[in-house]
């Protein structure tokens, strides 16, 4: 009991570290800044959308590297909240992708008490957020955007152009804790 007690916490606390890294993106950025990916090319929602939760991510096609998130130039909207194994949060307009803490007497099969990894996407600012819960962070790693890359049909040039951040909590490992580790395959990410 105390060790799930002890993994609700770190959940909860790696939730509110997003939130806040959101706050303070939207006191430097404005809420009307569109997202940006991590060499500053445009990531966006459907042309004509305000940035609500529309659960519709844009990306680009694969193969465009211009960055662009025009229709013409070929970019692809990705229904995440459409997908079976997206499900919602007890937050609106917050979605957990595949796993999620749950308990050991769920007949979901996603839901478990000790995830490997856990993806929280909001709406609102097409963000993901990808923590990886179980050592060795580097195989975790690759779980997870596998996973990404196979439910939604992503890229990995598109995964590098989502407007996201991959950590680990300190529970797991102390020295990856306070570090954006970024896709493996993205430039700028932390060679585990």
């Amino acid at each position: 009991m105390q060790k799930i007690t002890l993994i609700a916490a770190s959940i909860a606390a790696i939730v509110m570290i997003g939130l806040g890294a959101l706050v303070v993106i939207n006191l430097f950025h404005g809420s009307a800044a569109p997202a940006t990916s991590q060499n500053n090319t445009p990531v966006s929602i459907l042309p004509g959308d305000t940035g609500g939760p529309t659960g519709q991510v844009e990306v680009p096609a694969q193969g465009d590297t211009t960055g662009s998130s025009s229709s013409a130039s070929g970019s692809a909207p990705v229904d995440v909240v459409a997908n079976p194994q997206t499900g919602t949060y007890p937050t609106p307009g917050y979605y957990y992708l595949g796993y999620h803490v749950g308990h050991a007497s769920s007949t979901d099969p996603l839901s478990m008490p000790n995830p490997p990894f856990l993806i929280l996407y909001i709406s609102q600012t097409q963000y993901f957020n990808i923590s990886l819960l179980q050592e060795p962070i580097a195989d975790t790693r690759v779980e997870a955007e596998q996973y990404l890359m196979s439910q939604y049909g992503l890229t990995q040039d598109q995964m590098c152009a989502l407007n996201y951040t991959v950590s680990t909590p300190y529970w797991v490992d102390e020295k990856y804790s306070s570090i954006d580790l970024r896709f493996s395959f993205c430039p700028g990410a932390t060679t585990l």
